[in-house]
């Protein structure tokens, strides 16, 4: 009836491709606005006075999706910040209707934390339309992350005498004064390494590769990533220890030296080995050396060095001192 107040209502989304793009109601226009109760509302009442045009204003929105790809329930802190909003793994994909020609910026973060130590997410590309862009169509846009676990090398047992090349690493060498070294490497990627051995310190003095520990057990090696942790060479410190002799000569023969149970004759003399740092060695050397030629013969008279058995805690000669004895 004239004078009264007509109901009008719409929908306030129609869609025009399913899940990509729709309309939105922005609102009602007529010639004279104050007639209607509320233009902003898509169900609302219009006066009845005379006869008019009431139209429903649409404007087109579009589907808009930031995802990620990489990246694990692992994954803290923002990966992605949206228009100045950040978003976390849990509120991805993040999903919205932008209207057509809206301006949409935004930075996916570079390096992600993990809840777990020593590992982390490294952005590898995006996939979509860069930053900002201007919504004309439905748009996808997604990080991709890949996964890196920090690995790191180390030695035991090398002291501070000795400051020369440790390790290998993917061809590179890294001296004592470089370790601990630790590497970001990508999940399933190959790497080689070798610890040197032996490690010289001096001629009498050097250190060598005993076992590995960690990651790996192998003094060389191809190391596939699947975790963190550590790779440690351990090493010994070994000194040369000497047996030698004064007194013989060229015709000695027999065992002159006997060393941890094996014999030595005159020929095996200077007789030298490296020993591991604590290690305990014994020795005997003969009383009485005999001579091919005849009525001739070598006498013990002395021995310079540490009593047998003794223990190695720093190069050491032994030296078996003989005269010569003639039968009369």
């Amino acid at each position: 009836d004239e004078g009264t107040f007509a109901s009008i209502s719409t929908d306030q989304y129609v869609d025009i491709i399913p899940d990509s793009s729709r309309y939105r109601f922005v609102n009602w226009t007529t010639a004279d606005m104050s007639e209607i109760s509320d233009p902003n509302s898509p169900s609302t009442t219009v006066l009845i006075d005379k006869a008019k045009m009431v139209t429903a204003n649409y404007v087109v929105q579009y589907k808009v999706s930031f995802d990620q790809t990489g990246l694990d329930d692992t994954a803290i802190g923002t990966i992605v910040t949206v228009d100045g909003n950040s978003k976390t793994f849990t509120d991805l994909p993040f999903i919205f209707w932008a209207d057509e020609g809206t301006v949409v910026s935004y930075s996916y973060e570079s390096i992600i934390s993990s809840s777990i130590a020593d590992k982390r997410f490294v952005l590898v590309d995006v996939s979509g339309p860069a930053s900002p862009f201007t919504v004309t169509s439905s748009i996808s846009v997604v990080g991709n992350y890949k996964t890196q676990f920090r690995i790191t090398f180390d030695q035991t047992g090398i002291g501070g005498d000795y400051a020369g090349t440790v390790i290998n690493i993917d061809g590179t060498d890294y001296g004592v004064g470089d370790l601990p070294v630790s590497f970001w490497w990508d999940e399933n990627s190959a790497h080689n390494f070798e610890f040197y051995s032996p490690l010289v310190v001096s001629t009498d003095k050097r250190y060598i590769w005993v076992s590995t520990s960690g990651l790996s057990t192998q003094q060389s090696g191809t190391l596939t990533v699947t975790s963190s942790g550590d790779i440690v060479g351990n090493y010994a410190t070994q000194y040369k220890v000497v047996f030698d002799h004064t007194g013989l000569d060229s015709t000695a023969t027999g065992t002159v030296v006997t060393v941890n149970g094996s014999p030595k004759t005159f020929s095996d003399l200077p007789f030298e080995m490296w020993v591991n740092e604590s290690t305990t060695i014994t020795y005997s050397y003969e009383n009485l050396v005999s001579s091919t030629t005849p009525d001739k013969r070598f006498y013990l008279t002395s021995i310079t060095g540490p009593a047998s058995p003794f223990t190695v805690t720093a190069s050491v000669t032994i030296t078996g001192n003989y005269i010569i004895q003639y039968k009369i």
